[in-house]
């Protein structure tokens, strides 16, 4: 069985350097939906006084299982729950965005078994990775107290069966803080992150109010990479846990990465929650030539591993045909209109092309789409594609290519300089580890080839860069 998805797996080890939450820290706010429609507002709960424990578990985790069956939290629902005296709510969340639905109800593994069949409480499926990060989870079952005060009480109830009772639990529930302590605290938070768009950005962030003054007024100032960008005066009544969504409107991107961080200039009893961070990329321009290289893995039929393109209407205008199990496949795409498009991977079995298989996009001047093979259920990039974008050229170099590609054991790299350069060369793996390298030094106008060796590596892409006396250059192999 396998026990973490390898995308999961990497995120939990970021959570991990972070370390998981504290008592007494803010609890962040969420507004989620169950599997049965019914919406659920953290600080909805605690404003009204109740106490909320929290199960993030995962549906393949054999310790969530133990726990779920103990049936203590179906007790402590059926008695204190809203049917019982309405004193806590308990809320549980597959935390994994990977697992499937079928999965939660034990159809399909990796499934510890029927999760929906008999559970009383709400159940909820995340399909992105907001809760986990928020929360910092870094182990299933992580079972969190948020207490009314809108702080973490407890940031693990979960020690194994021996101390997993009902009384255990209720008695520290009912140690929680009834009623938030602090008379004035602003918070700003963000449901958005990962966000691109290929021409402007718009940036959403909630105000919230976790004292017990009325908040009528802040000011929220919202910063690009460190710089002061716009500014926002908010005018308006909030009470305890209530909120209001403050839109910043067509912001201009820079090329690549782009950082905003929103801030609230009121100085509060609890400054740690003032300011949030919304990452924000502006879409790679290419042209309308591109490339698509597919390297299936041993479960691609199975799976219906495949790619397609998306125009700014949502209309398919290129995808993938049949691809067999470790079949190899290059397609090449014109597009016939400028415009924002999304390259979009789609995987049924959502655990990428993890057995030697890959994905990789790119135009014809080498602008990268994307790349990977842990992609999960799917992922997306947008893309400005217009033939009329142009590439720096490198002054030095009159052509430069590496063939065969794809290869297997080794490929060469064929360049023609218009004048003598010092040139060096050097191949890496995606993860950016140095593979092999080649100083060749100074070489006279003309052509030249060099072998670069691929032996003994896996199967995969590896990015071949060429420094000369006027500009790199980088180039992409695929081995086979």
């Amino acid at each position: 069985m396998k026990n973490l998805y390898p995308l999961f797996a990497a995120l939990l080890f970021s959570f991990t350097l972070q370390g998981q939450m504290q008592e007494g820290q803010w609890a962040p706010p969420f507004t989620l939906t169950d599997i049965n429609g019914n919406e659920h507002r953290l600080y909805d709960y605690l404003a009204a006084g109740k106490p909320v424990i929290l199960d993030l578990a995962a549906a393949w985790c054999p310790p969530c299982w133990d726990e779920h069956q103990s049936m203590v939290l179906h007790q402590i629902w059926e008695e204190y729950g809203p049917e019982g005296t309405d004193e806590v709510m308990v809320l549980f969340v597959e935390a994994d965005p990977n697992t499937t639905a079928e999965q939660l109800s034990g159809d399909i593994g990796p499934s510890q078994g029927n999760w929906i069949e008999g559970t009383p409480y709400p159940i909820i499926d995340v399909q992105d990775y907001l809760i986990p990060a928020s929360y910092r989870l870094i182990a299933f079952p992580t079972i969190l107290l948020i207490c009314p005060d809108l702080q973490v009480k407890v940031p693990q109830l979960w020690h194994g069966l021996g101390s997993w009772t009902v009384d255990n639990i209720m008695n520290q529930v009912m140690s929680c803080d009834q009623e938030a302590t602090r008379a004035d605290d602003v918070i700003l938070y963000a449901y958005e992150y990962n966000q691109e768009d290929c021409y402007s950005g718009n940036v959403s962030v909630e105000l919230i109010n976790g004292g017990t003054n009325p908040l009528t007024s802040a000011e929220i100032t919202l910063k690009r990479n460190g710089q002061p960008f716009r500014t926002i005066n908010w005018q308006g009544t909030l009470s305890l846990g209530q909120g209001e969504f403050v839109h910043f409107e067509d912001l201009e991107l820079l090329p690549g990465e782009n950082i905003f961080e929103a801030s609230v200039s009121r100085p509060d009893e609890n400054e740690d929650n003032n300011r949030i961070e919304v990452p924000f990329r502006k879409a790679p321009a290419t042209s309308q030539n591109l490339i698509i290289y597919m390297q299936a893995d041993e479960n691609t039929e199975e799976h219906n591993t495949r790619w397609y393109i998306e125009d700014s209407q949502g209309n398919i205008v290129a995808e993938s045909g049949p691809v067999g199990n470790m079949e190899f496949v290059e397609t090449t795409v014109t597009l016939d209109q400028p415009g924002c498009y999304q390259f979009v991977v789609a995987e049924e079995g959502r655990d990428g092309l993890t057995t030697g298989g890959f994905i990789l996009a790119s135009d014809d001047r080498e602008t990268l789409l994307f790349d990977g093979s842990n992609f999960g259920p799917g992922s997306s990039t947008k893309f400005l594609a217009d033939n009329t974008v142009g590439t720096r050229e490198i002054s030095t170099i009159r052509n430069c290519q590496v063939f065969p590609n794809p290869s297997t054991e080794s490929a060469t790299i064929a360049l023609e300089l218009e004048q003598a350069s010092t040139i060096s060369i050097e191949w890496f793996s995606l993860l950016g580890k140095k593979v092999g390298a080649l100083r060749p030094g100074l070489l006279p106008a003309g052509e030249h080839q060099f072998p670069i060796s691929l032996a003994g590596l896996p199967a995969g892409v590896y990015m071949v860069q060429l420094h000369t006396d006027s500009g790199n250059l980088t180039r992409r192999v695929l081995k086979r």
